[in-house]
């Protein structure tokens, strides 16, 4: 008798492992941030991916997880050029280490410029050594850079290298 309730206990705890192991990509969603939707999930809770992604409105084509002892290896990747890998520990209160975004400066221009008539054009590639977030905020960073590759500017309403008159 008791060697089967040994085997039941047993074969509940597998069971329970297996359940865990398995568990769905979908299960993430009440964890997304504000301003972050998914359109679709598919894969694992611990190697996964989302698309489209949408943040604050912007559309971003795919965003692949997976859970390694290192923590969250995160990329994300859309035919725009933007392309974006990091390791992320914690759920709410996050931190990012060996963050890289690399996008297009017109579409980075669209999004931090967007109150001034002014184009840009080139490659920019942001870096972060390591940033602590929480609550949609950025709280400290420890280290980090930009570059901005074949960099130009261009104000549509005056002309090339024309200074005040």
């Amino acid at each position: 008798m008791k060697a089967n309730w040994i085997a039941g206990g047993l074969l509940l705890v597998l069971y329970l492992l297996w359940l865990t192991a398995t568990a769905p990509a979908r299960l993430l969603a009440p964890m997304l941030p504000p301003g972050v939707q998914v359109g679709q999930f598919s894969g694992s809770v611990w190697r996964g991916a989302a698309q489209p992604v949408y943040w604050h409105g912007e559309r971003l084509e795919r965003l692949a997880w997976s859970l390694t002892l290192a923590g969250w290896q995160v990329s994300l990747s859309d035919p725009r050029g933007v392309m974006g890998q990091a390791r992320l520990w914690g759920l709410r209160d996050l931190r990012l280490q060996e963050g890289r975004l690399t996008a297009p400066a017109s579409l980075l221009s669209r999004w931090l410029m967007s109150t001034m008539p002014v184009k840009a054009a080139g490659e920019v590639t942001f870096s972060l050594t390591e940033g602590r977030f929480s609550d949609g905020r950025c709280r400290h960073i420890i280290a980090g850079g930009a570059q901005w590759r074949q960099a130009r500017l261009h104000s549509p309403g005056r002309q090339p290298g024309a200074g005040p008159g």
